[in-house]
Parts: C-alpha cells; structure tokens; sequence
C-alpha cells in the first residue's frame, strides 16, 4: 500500500521513525529489516540511507532530512 503525497513526491520520515532506524538491531529484535521496515512503515532503501548516513555523519545528523532546496536555483534575481 503507498503512502504519501504521490508517485516522486515522497514524504519526510518523522525523527521518532529515524531514531527507531538508527537503534534497530535485527539480532536483538528478533525480526529481519524487511518486517521491521513494514511495521515502522518505511521503505527498505530510506531504511539503508538513513542507517549510512547515522554511520558517516553521526546519529545526531540521521535524525534531521536534508534540506530539499536546490543547491543550484535555475532563476536569480538581480540585487535591484
């Protein structure tokens, strides 16, 4: 079943569901990625994104989105 806004427009994943991504361990769980990802309502690749970048950039960063603005806007205006 999708959720969201609809198809390419996708939804930001709340802090709490990042912070629940971050401290799963499926050993200790009991339940592979995929079940937990069906549970917490997430896909398996935002699973794996938001775990690599807790790993490279620090837990604190994992749980904030990236802006989505454009790094480079396609209109600039003059200063006047």
């Amino acid at each position: 079943m999708w959720v969201g806004l609809g198809w390419g427009m996708g939804y930001a994943v709340s802090p709490f569901k990042r912070q629940r991504i971050i401290e799963f361990d499926s050993r200790v769980a009991g339940v592979s990625v995929e079940e937990f990802c069906r549970q917490v309502g997430v896909s398996k690749s935002s699973f794996y994104r938001i775990r690599k970048r807790a790993e490279q950039e620090g837990p604190g960063a994992a749980l904030v989105a990236h802006s989505r603005a454009p790094l480079h806007p396609a209109r600039r205006w003059d200063e006047q």
